[in-house]
């Protein structure tokens, strides 16, 4: 259900030929037991009709829940690296499901612009 108001709300004219997800903490994958981001953009894929790249390792993160903006900055600063195996191509829509103060998209959006991916856009389920 969420990715499909997800996929509704882009807008046309974005030129978009793969999804990437933020991938979960390895905290909030033992807590959840799945990484609850990627079956979100691979739902988002999927109903948009595009590839899913796994194009982020999971960060080394403390938990953002309870930090401050500035916080959440510094403890994402540098912490998501690029996969390499995975290519990166043109039209990358980055997913993600809350943004708070949008310091996890722009860490994550930085890993991906440093491995060279020409064309980055962002959707997410909320803003809070």
């Amino acid at each position: 259900v969420l990715a499909r108001l997800m996929v509704q709300a882009l807008p046309p004219g974005w030129p978009l030929e793969a999804v990437a997800y933020v991938p979960a903490s390895r905290p909030a994958v033992r807590r959840r037991g799945f990484d609850h981001g990627e079956l979100l953009g691979r739902a988002v894929a999927a109903q948009a009709g595009l590839e899913c790249l796994p194009l982020l390792h999971r960060p080394r993160t403390r938990d953002q829940r309870g930090l401050s903006a500035r916080g959440r900055i510094a403890n994402l600063a540098g912490r998501f690296e690029a996969a390499g195996d995975a290519p990166c191509r043109g039209g990358v829509l980055l997913v993600d499901d809350v943004m708070t103060t949008g310091a996890t998209l722009c860490a994550a959006a930085a890993a991906l612009r440093s491995a060279g991916c020409p064309a980055l856009y962002g959707l997410t389920f909320a803003r809070v």
